[in-house]
């Protein structure tokens, strides 16, 4: 190595000392008053440096020359400068230049000598493992601005491409822990969003964290309003420092429904005897009424000729209709004799004659022999109209489970596919009456108690319900005989459009205008839509209902399934806005007579019931939105207005249009007469809850949209205060509801409400 880049001589003399010995440690970094404490040994080995020694020796004799006195003769020890090597061994980390030239450095920090003499910048550059944690960095970032973009392209995607994407996107980032679990910020619509886990936008986990075999009612899954209300409950008490218990209770404490009771049952009855024929016939004629409509199960021309005949013919053994259909014409009777006693329910003398009617219909064998045989269409009609008594009564575990077992017959009927057979036209499409409304059942008792569905659409081809009365499809069997006819029917009436949901509906909206040159099946499928618009019918009601159903059903699987939380796409706020405007098209593509804000006193039940089931819904589609700004968001903060927010903001927006179809005083009266009065207590609760998370958790005190909310809550309190006179379930909810307010709203607990009501009760839940 040349002289000039020789490290320059320290002020000491070089010299041996014998009492020096061992290898040199690695003190690259000392320098000032650690060099001169801790000197430094002689290089042992060979090299092309000189020994630098520390000019301190035991033999003072050989130290003596060179060696400074102070005045009272002390050694004056003399500093090491800035500018002097500490060290003539290899340091820990060299310079830039001095690497890139091979020459040795000093290792001195933020200069080395060979850089400060030369008097150019001197730079130590990152280390191997620094320049990969930075370009994982740069990777991750780049990922990160791919996933963006990808979620802004999502909801101007179809859904099956939408799903391929997520599944790419978040296959090629199973390992990036952090990325997965990262709350980042996308854009979606043009409007900034936090993604969230599947934790925190909805709060299911793939595990339970009670004991249900302990409690009669069973799991209740997250897209039920019991939950929300557990939920909330428990965050509640968290947040309350006085309270002893920060779990809470299990999710029975909020549970309002009868599972824990037994059915009311009279055990001496004769499973043969039958009322009155003028009873029979108002009951028949109160069932296809107030009930048929929403669930046609059964036929009711087939019904009501039956009748006749069971009742102008002898009865004994042996002699008379078969024991199912007996079974089902009693479980007729209960329903519509439980809608009847509630209408008479405060008239003295009253009996409730629905509970005769089911014990002759479980007597008949629904629960005995019959459900161990071979299932034949009328068993498939006993189960369902049993689930659907059972779920009238509160008993909605017990009817859960019978729906299962309905679905379950009908399957293996193969009523879940399309019929190709030789059969009638229209003994196709009682078939078809007969699944969709074991489909409408099931997921209404599936957002009931949160559990997963029992039906799995990719395994059903059966057609939707045509919009066709019985009578309509004696005169039209012909014209739905073509498979091509029917589908473009249904698909005109079903299939989305761009048109604006202010926008009247109408034939040209909906393409089907009848062109001039096209052929017969187009004028006739033209000519039969605009028939249907003018002049709906209960059965295009149906068809309504089912087709929102579907959309809820969907809902549920992409949004609350175990198995999707488990997946790294979380549920999105893009994934819910492309959910809700789903819901908005279908809004957009009824009818005027059926829609909630134009229609016409002539479908006032079927408008209210199209207008419950929209706005229940929108609360399920849109409320992980309101759960996640529950747990994030200060009640004090003003919302930014990103999409997760504006989804928030849908959801209590839906919960306060569905009590406005309420009347502000409670009408137990336009109750039955008007609204699905077996579903009343659900779409109430949950509409309630949403209000009360958006009351408790999001709404500033004191502000204007807390007092609408809490005006909303007030409605509904007294709702549920007035069902619970007549409804147990409804008592019980009432008082779940009041621990509530009473404990977190105090603004309530002067209003003449709370003042008259009983004292607060435990339910025995044993």
């Amino acid at each position: 190595m040349s002289d000039n880049i020789r490290p320059p001589h320290l002020p000491y003399p070089s010299q041996t000392s014998s009492s020096s010995s061992g290898v040199l440690d690695n003190d690259s970094n000392s320098s000032g008053l650690g060099a001169s404490l801790h000197p430094p040994q002689p290089f042992a080995g060979p090299g092309p440096y000189e020994q630098v020694f520390s000019g301190f020796s035991e033999n003072s004799s050989a130290g003596s020359q060179g060696l400074q006195y102070d005045a009272s003769g002390k050694i004056r020890i003399s500093r090491v400068t800035s500018a002097a090597w500490t060290t003539s061994g290899r340091v820990s980390r060299a310079c830039e230049n001095c690497r890139e030239q091979k020459a040795k450095c000093s290792g001195h920090r933020p200069t080395c000598q060979r850089c400060e003499e030369a008097g150019i910048p001197c730079s130590y550059g990152d280390r191997k493992r620094e320049k990969v944690a930075k370009k994982i960095n740069d990777l991750t970032s780049q990922l990160r601005a791919y996933h963006g973009y990808f979620r802004r392209l999502l909801p101007k995607l179809d859904s099956d491409t939408a799903r391929q994407a997520q599944q790419f996107m978040f296959e090629q980032t199973f390992d990036d822990e952090d990325l997965s679990l990262e709350i980042t910020a996308t854009v979606t619509d043009g409007v900034a969003e936090p993604s969230v886990t599947p934790a925190l936008s909805i709060g299911a986990l793939d595990c339970i964290d009670e004991d249900f075999d302990r409690q009669a009612m069973g799991f209740i899954g997250e897209h039920s309003e019991i939950a929300w209300l557990y939920r909330l409950k428990r965050f509640l008490r968290r947040s309350d420092p006085d309270t002893e218990n920060s779990n809470g209770d299990s999710i029975a404490s909020v549970s309002f429904y009868l599972d824990d009771s037994e059915i009311p049952l009279v055990k001496d009855v004769d499973p043969l005897q039958r009322p009155p024929f003028e009873v029979a016939k108002q009951l028949l004629d109160t069932y296809f009424k107030v009930v048929h409509a929403s669930f046609p199960i059964v036929r009711k021309s087939f019904i009501m000729r039956q009748n006749t005949l069971y009742y102008s013919s002898p009865v004994g053994p042996g002699v008379g209709p078969g024991r199912k259909w007996l079974a089902m014409l009693n479980l007729i009777f209960a329903i519509a004799a439980k809608y009847t006693y509630r209408l008479s329910i405060n008239a003295e003398g009253s009996l409730d004659d629905s509970v005769v009617y089911f014990a002759r219909a479980q007597k008949l064998g629904i629960m005995g022999t019959v459900l161990l045989e071979h299932p034949d269409a009328q068993q498939v009609q006993v189960e369902g109209l049993m689930s659907f008594y059972l779920m009238s009564i509160g008993q909605m575990n017990r009817s859960w489970k019978v729906c299962g077992h309905a679905i379950r017959s009908a399957v293996t009927l193969g009523f879940h596919l399309r019929n190709g057979s030789d059969i009638r036209s229209v003994m196709k499409e009682t078939k078809y009456y007969v699944w969709w409304s074991l489909y409408l059942l099931d997921c209404s008792l599936c957002v009931i108690t949160g559990r997963p569905p029992s039906i799995n659409d990719d395994f059903c081809s059966t057609p939707l319900p045509l919009p066709f009365t019985e009578e309509e499809l004696d005169d039209k069997e012909q014209l739905v005989a073509q498979p091509e006819v029917r589908h473009n029917l249904v698909r005109s009436l079903c299939s989305e459009n761009p048109h604006s949901a202010d926008d009247t509906v109408s034939p040209e909206t909906l393409g089907v205008q009848a062109p001039k040159d096209g052929n017969k099946s187009d004028q006739n499928v033209a000519g039969i839509v605009r028939s249907l618009l003018a002049m709906p019918s209960p059965a295009l009601f149906f068809l309504y209902i089912v087709d929102l159903a579907t959309i809820m059903h969907e809902s549920v699987e992409v949004l609350y399934a175990p198995g999707a939380a488990r997946k790294l796409f979380p549920p999105t706020s893009g994934t819910i806005s492309m959910l809700n405007r789903r819901v908005d098209d279908w809004l957009a593509r009824l009818p005027a007579a059926f829609h909630p804000s134009q229609g016409s006193e002539e479908f006032e039940r079927e408008r209210t019931n199209l207008a419950f089931h929209l706005y229940s819904a929108k609360m399920l589609i849109t409320q992980p939105c309101l759960n996640q700004l529950s747990q994030t968001v200060d009640g004090d903060e003003q919302l930014p207005g990103t999409l997760c927010e504006m989804m928030a903001e849908v959801c209590v927006e839906s919960a306060n249009q569905m009590l406005d179809l309420l009347p502000d005083s409670p009408d137990l009266d336009w109750v039955h007469r008007i609204s699905p009065w077996w579903y009343l207590l659900h779409y109430l609760m949950q509409s309630t809850t949403v209000l009360l998370h958006a009351l408790l958790l999001l709404r500033k005190p004191g502000s204007a949209e807390y007092h609408k909310v809490l005006e909303r809550v007030e409605k509904s309190s007294r709702w549920l205060a007035e069902m619970s006179l007549e409804d147990p379930s409804s008592k019980r909810a009432w008082l779940v509801c009041r621990e509530l307010i009473s404990e977190h709203v105090p603004e309530l607990e002067s209003r003449p409400l709370l003042i008259k009501s009983e004292p607060l009760l435990i339910l025995d839940r044993n």
